[in-house]
């Protein structure tokens, strides 16, 4: 029998065993590739501790006891596969099984620290490398290119609480990022406790913690402005089972696209390995990866502090809605976001929140339909970051092109629930937001993509639509995550007659969403933590 990582702690009673190997699926019994990039730890109670290492020798000898704690693919989907089976057994979730997981993402700085002189080498700056590119990313962090991420004023690295440089100090670099992830308080603090363990016995010291949990009782799954989150997350080829009766999608999830692994994984399909570099295939269109060969079955990582004031959110919608009714409001609300708080789409449901999910469909919609935005609204923050088959540029596979932007998420809210009826602390003053965590092979051309292309961008997807009055105006910034000098969005309602005249409303919104630290780092495969352990 296999044994699981050192770092998982489980409890599966009964637990129907997970199924026999699938060749045609060779990415979900990977034992290289770390956990929560493909296989998600979905776990309630979560800790992100980031470190700065003191001494090379010592992080290296904390990396060699670190490693056997750190979950694999493999052992995730394992138990993820149990647990769904174990629940549509039940009903509901079974109580008996449980798990803890460790994760540990690498700075550019901790490669450079630790690193063979290989390593070393593949790292240093060379001072022509395109700025679209990931390396270039990667080696100058995301607090240099702020500019890229909208990260300006307010959100100003210089504000952040971790992520950049603070002039005469050298404790604010951050080398590690390891998440903790469990079902119960108890297995996450114990296993918190041990990892502290090997930092001070190793000189490994704590810059940052940042505690996160899913929020209580019915709001569980949603983020803090009360909206269901991550609904829309890829399929990744290899990965998950496909679909017999809709080809390229997942398995029992209509609509959502199977997606080349090579997107979130560094050298899986269609990537290939030419003179010790990862590349894309010829004529993808976007800048070259050339990431060092050792980087193989790693992803990059993207930490984010995202404060979210719920109040003011909120407070913006009653001043937005004016004399509207309650109702009315919270479509406004939804058409912001482009799902109903229940988290169904706009696209199958424009006027009335069905207050359920319909989970299975929630996917199953593009906007080929909707070009002028009548149903879900083209700055709709949905819309924004995953355009389906509704981009302006209409490529003959739009499909594929709005695929090659997609990032798996992992995050997961910070702070309590706001609710200042239930007393101090669970008001406006109190810090609270989303830890957003992406994995992607790509940090240029998928995650600042989307954030400088996308979301701030006020023409993006559409500037003019046909036989649409007005449509030559901008659509406006993303209402929920987007910064623009503007700060404006267009709304377009459906005519009441068939040739009725368009008439947009024009929103002027606040930004209600503040960055208040981002880090990028690389999650190795477990192979290049040995090997970085063993410092040869």
């Amino acid at each position: 029998m296999r044994q699981v990582s050192d770092g998982a702690i489980l409890t599966d009673l009964r637990a129907p065993a997970p199924e026999t190997r699938d060749e045609s699926r060779p990415l979900r019994w990977s034992e290289n590739i770390q956990g929560n990039v493909l296989a998600a730890f979905n776990k309630d109670q979560q800790t992100f501790l980031l470190l700065r290492f003191t001494d090379a020798a010592k992080a290296r000898q904390w990396l060699g006891r670190m490693e056997p704690m750190i979950s694999d693919t493999r052992e995730v989907e394992d138990f993820n596969e149990r647990f769904s089976e174990r629940r549509r057994l039940l009903g509901h979730d079974p109580a008996d099984m449980a798990a803890t997981w460790v994760g540990m993402a690498l700075t550019v700085e901790a490669l450079r620290m630790v690193g063979d002189e290989t390593i070393k080498k593949d790292l240093r700056d060379p001072g022509n490398l395109p700025r679209e590119s990931t390396m270039a990313a990667f080696l100058q962090g995301a607090a240099k290119r702020a500019d890229i991420l909208g990260d300006t004023g307010a959100d100003d690295p210089r504000h952040w609480y971790f992520g950049h440089e603070v002039p005469g100090q050298d404790d604010w670099n951050v080398h590690a990022i390891v998440t903790v992830a469990a079902d119960r308080p108890e297995d996450l603090r114990n296993r918190l406790s041990r990892i502290r363990d090997l930092c001070a016995r190793h000189q490994v010291a704590e810059v940052y913690e940042q505690a996160a949990t899913t929020l209580p009782g019915k709001a569980a799954g949603h983020e803090h402005f009360g909206f269901k989150d991550g609904v829309s997350q890829p399929g990744v080829k290899q990965f998950h089972r496909p679909e017999p009766s809709r080809a390229g999608e997942r398995m029992n999830r209509p609509g959502t696209v199977l997606v080349d692994p090579g997107e979130f994984v560094l050298g899986a399909a269609p990537h290939t390995i030419e003179d010790g570099l990862i590349k894309r295939p010829a004529g993808d269109g976007r800048a070259q990866l050339d990431c060092p060969e050792w980087m193989k079955d790693g992803s990059f990582m993207v930490l984010r502090r995202l404060r979210q004031d719920v109040a003011g959110w909120w407070a913006q919608i009653e001043r937005l809605g004016g004399d509207r009714s309650a109702e009315q409001k919270d479509r406004l609300a939804a058409r912001m976001v482009g799902r109903w708080r229940s988290g169904a789409p706009l696209a199958h449901h424009p006027d009335v929140d069905p207050h359920t999910s319909g989970v299975r469909m929630d996917n199953d919609f593009d906007y080929r339909d909707d070009p002028a935005g009548y149903d879900t609204p083209r700055c709709a923050h949905i819309r924004k970051m995953h355009p389906r088959n509704g981009l302006a540029e209409q490529p003959p596979d739009e499909g594929k092109a709005a695929a090659k932007r997609r990032l798996i998420r992992r995050g997961i809210p910070f702070g309590p629930k706001f609710d200042p009826a239930t007393g101090e602390g669970n008001g406006a003053d109190t810090e609270r937001g989303l830890v957003f965590v992406a994995f992607c092979s790509d940090l240029a051309e998928q995650f600042e993509f989307l954030q400088q292309s996308w979301a701030n961008n006020d023409d993006f997807p559409n500037k003019v639509v046909p036989g649409l009055p007005n449509s030559e105006k901008p659509d406006g910034v993303d209402p929920v995550i987007g910064s623009s000098p503007s700060m404006t969005c267009r709304f377009y309602e459906r005519p009441a007659k068939e040739d009725g005249a368009d008439v947009p409303q024009e929103l002027k919104i606040e930004r209600f969403v503040r960055t208040q630290g981002t880090e990028y780092a690389l999650t190795p495969s477990k192979k290049l933590i040995r090997r970085l352990a063993a410092g040869a």
